[in-house]
């Protein structure tokens, strides 16, 4: 059984349900194109605006572009073809500039083609600790404090925000001042009876021998 195109008027084969009568639509088209049309139709949806067709540069065919920017060649072979047969002149490349650099931190002289400050990773590195340390002097606030040993009045420099004393001989003074540097300061810590002597007095009274052992020795 054949049915009519409602968009063509040409005759078509309807799709068969399972029990072998033809598919119900409204939709009556032939083709997809035909049921589009009739949907748009029905909508109230104006026709679609004809596609502008394009020339192949190497066939000279008309053809429907797939996308925008398929304007001149209709397939890749033609594109390809195309090529073979036109192949473009080797580009000339541009001549180098040779620069002469210096090492900002080393002096080394060398040739390259473009300006750099610092010859290895090394001068990079050493260049770019001085430019932390330099944009960091810039913000930098000094702080004074009193040296806890001497009670200096000192002045903070870099990175040393934290500081307490003012010399390394502070710090040592600093941390000895409670050790005892002799017998008789040793007994006062201790609360021990002590009494000062001198130890060249009493070798002389006893003759320069040892009470212990009775072994005498040169004075000189």
């Amino acid at each position: 059984m054949n049915s009519i195109c409602l968009n063509c008027g040409d005759k078509y084969e309807p799709t068969l349900n399972k029990n072998g009568s033809p598919h119900k639509t409204k939709w009556k088209g032939c083709s997809v194109n035909c049921k589009s049309t009739l949907k748009r139709r029905f909508a109230g949806i104006k026709p679609q605006a004809k596609v502008k067709l394009y020339s192949c540069q190497h066939c000279h065919k008309e053809y429907k572009p797939k996308a925008f920017n398929r304007v001149t060649y209709c397939s890749r072979e033609c594109c390809w073809n195309y090529h073979r047969a036109n192949p473009k002149s080797p580009a000339i490349p541009p001549f180098s500039n040779l620069v002469f650099n210096s090492c900002s931190i080393c002096n080394k002289k060398w040739t390259a083609s473009r300006s750099k400050g610092e010859c290895s990773r090394e001068c990079e590195l050493i260049k770019a600790r001085q430019n932390y340390r330099n944009k960091y002097l810039k913000t930098y606030k000094t702080k004074q404090f009193q040296c806890k040993q001497c009670l200096v009045l000192v002045t903070t420099q870099y990175k040393a925000t934290r500081r307490v004393f003012c010399s390394d001989k502070c710090i040592l003074k600093y941390k000895h001042k409670d050790r005892p540097n002799n017998n008789y300061s040793r007994a006062k810590r201790l609360n021990q009876p002590s009494e000062r002597f001198n130890e060249l007095l009493v070798l002389e009274r006893d003759g320069w021998r040892c009470q212990l052992c009775g072994v005498s020795f040169n004075a000189s």
